[in-house]
C-alpha cells in the first residue's frame, strides 16, 4: 500500500471516531492496520515538491517514479524509475517509456499549486 504522511491525520481521526475536515488530501490506512486490506482505499498517485536542493517535483504512480531535479536551474525533464526492480532509482528509464512520461508530466502539471509565500515560489513551475 502507498501512503505518505498526510495520511495519518485521516487515520487517526478514524481510529478515535473524530469527524475529518473535508478537504483533506490523505486516506485513513486504517483498515491495513486491522488487516482489511481488501477494504483498504488507495490513492491514484503521490504527488510532492520541494523547494530545497534545487527545486524538485515527484509522482509516484504505482511501480514508476517520476522525478524533476534542479528545477532552480531551469531542469524541466523527467527522470523515472520503474521501483519494482530498481528501488535505489539508479537507471533512468524515461526514453523506454514515453506514456508514463506523459502521465505524470500531466499529474505535475495539474497538481501544482503556486504558494502564497514568495520564497516558496519555483520559476520553472510559477512562470516567474
Amino acid at each position: 500500500m502507498l501512503t505518505a504522511n498526510w495520511d495519518f491525520f485521516p487515520t487517526v481521526c478514524e481510529l478515535i471516531k473524530a469527524t475529518q475536515p473535508e478537504n483533506i488530501d490523505g486516506i485513513s490506512y486504517l483498515p491495513t492496520l486491522l488487516n482489511y486490506s481488501l477494504q483498504q482505499k488507495k490513492h491514484p498517485f503521490l504527488y510532492w515538491e520541494f523547494p530545497g536542493y534545487g527545486g524538485q517535483q515527484a509522482v509516484r504512480l504505482g511501480k514508476w517514479k517520476g522525478i524533476i531535479q534542479d528545477m532552480n536551474k531551469g531542469n524541466t525533464t523527467i527522470q523515472l524509475f520503474d521501483l519494482d526492480k530498481d528501488m535505489q532509482e539508479q537507471h533512468d528509464v524515461a526514453e523506454q517509456n514515453p506514456e508514463v512520461v506523459k502521465k505524470i508530466e500531466r499529474i505535475m502539471k495539474e497538481q501544482h499549486r503556486t504558494p502564497e509565500v514568495a520564497s516558496f515560489r519555483m520559476k520553472v513551475l510559477d512562470g516567474e
